[in-house]
């Protein structure tokens, strides 16, 4: 099974039980993962100086959502891969097509 203690996932999800999902999966390949729970809370992360390797975002938050998030965080030199999720029904077409745009970037 693959394993690597020098990677380090950060997941930035509202619901404390979505967090703990990704978190228990992504932990049994032996990955460090920070948790927190809205956007200004993962740019405050990268601020204080910790470094991360691919960002799972939720798309909506309070605070800062996920897109704003990924601006900021751009903006700040963050080049990691940054995977955006949400709930989103393909029904709500503008909201999924501003979604898709911000996260290519």
């Amino acid at each position: 099974m693959f394993r690597n203690k020098n990677l380090s996932v950060s997941i930035v999800d509202d619901c404390r039980l979505t967090r703990r999902f990704y978190e228990m999966h992504i932990k049994k390949f032996g990955v460090k993962v920070q948790a927190v729970e809205n956007g200004k809370q993962a740019v405050d992360l990268f601020r204080s100086g910790t470094s991360f390797n691919p960002n799972i975002k939720d798309q909506d938050m309070p605070v800062m959502d996920g897109l704003e998030a990924t601006k900021q965080l751009r903006g700040m030199g963050v080049n990691c891969r940054i995977d955006g999720v949400t709930s989103i029904s393909s029904q709500d077409e503008s909201s999924l097509a501003k979604c898709k745009v911000s996260w290519c970037r």
